[in-house]
């Protein structure tokens, strides 16, 4: 076949005039937009057939929403290409990633601030590889409670993680016996973490052996903490027992809680929110009552 340059058919920009196959835009380093071959195409450096495929789906589900859409726009102010960048008909631009490697969080959260640097909304897609794991990093904050947006190449949608995600499951126990047995054997033969969760319970003036059964959850609760819920309950009965508490007194109380960060939520909405829905179980079990403006604890 004779070699071409690559020309849009004008009824059919994703096709050659020529030879009519599949053609794709990219962008220079330098900015200028040409067309390429889809079948010459090759990956970037360590790209792997998984992410390209995924750039391709995305590419096509929001020109179907009515956007235009381009793979690795080049900002050079930014040195940075989304892996797909969306124009829709409001002229609203957003950069969508497709995050298929393990990032940390401060990689998602300086490349996260390079786009929004630009006033530009960045959007983070997951791969495959983060199935099964909970993407602290990128965790939006909803009514329906914490999620991210993942792709397998072939579908877009939204994973909240509550009790039906097995990574939760596998990270909260709500079987108070066999929970308390745990944390008991724990403590008892010194194992990390309840050897540093006793130490830190003792400057509260508590003590894991004697904690009180109401500590132990019984539904699964919004993740986000890096101690257990129970410990957090475990914290704050202490402070209830002592007087009622206002809102404002327990919510300090979960501040001091280590915490996973998100490049999307504020982490002290973050912690006001699990704070809220693990007061709501206790509500709801009779364990706590509102007087006024104070929370307290019902005797039995």
């Amino acid at each position: 076949m004779q070699k071409h340059r690559a020309e849009p058919n004008q009824q059919q920009l994703s096709q050659c005039r020529w030879c009519h196959q599949s053609i794709y835009c990219r962008r220079k380093p330098e900015g200028q937009s040409i067309y390429c071959h889809q079948a010459q195409r090759t990956n970037r450096p360590g790209e792997s057939g998984s992410h390209l495929q995924g750039k391709r789906f995305l590419k096509q589900f929001f020109q179907k929403q009515g956007a235009h859409v381009e793979n690795e726009v080049y900002y050079s102010d930014l040195q940075q290409r989304p892996d797909v960048w969306v124009l829709w008909p409001n002229q609203v631009i957003w950069a969508i990633e497709y995050q298929c490697a393990y990032l940390t969080y401060a990689q998602f959260l300086k490349r996260t601030q390079a786009y929004q640097s630009v006033n530009l909304p960045v959007f983070w897609i997951l791969g495959a590889n983060y199935v099964g794991k909970i993407p602290y990093a990128v965790l939006h904050l909803e009514a329906q409670g914490l999620g991210a947006d993942y792709s397998d190449g072939g579908q877009l949608k939204r994973i909240h993680f509550n009790g039906q995600q097995a990574c939760v499951r596998q990270q909260q126990c709500i079987y108070p016996q066999r929970l308390l047995q745990k944390i008991r054997q724990g403590v008892q033969k010194q194992r990390a973490p309840y050897q540093q969760l006793q130490q830190r319970i003792y400057l509260r003036g508590g003590n894991l052996l004697q904690m009180p059964a109401v500590c132990l959850p019984t539904t699964y609760l919004p993740v986000g903490p890096r101690l257990p819920h129970w410990f957090i309950y475990y914290e704050l009965w202490l402070l209830l027992h002592e007087q009622a508490r206002s809102y404002s007194e327990l919510l300090a109380c979960v501040v001091e809680t280590p915490w996973h960060q998100s490049v999307y939520i504020c982490e002290r909405k973050w912690q006001a929110f699990v704070l809220t829905k693990m007061l709501q179980a206790w509500f709801s079990a009779g364990i706590i009552i509102a007087v006024a403006d104070q929370i307290c604890l019902v005797e039995k």
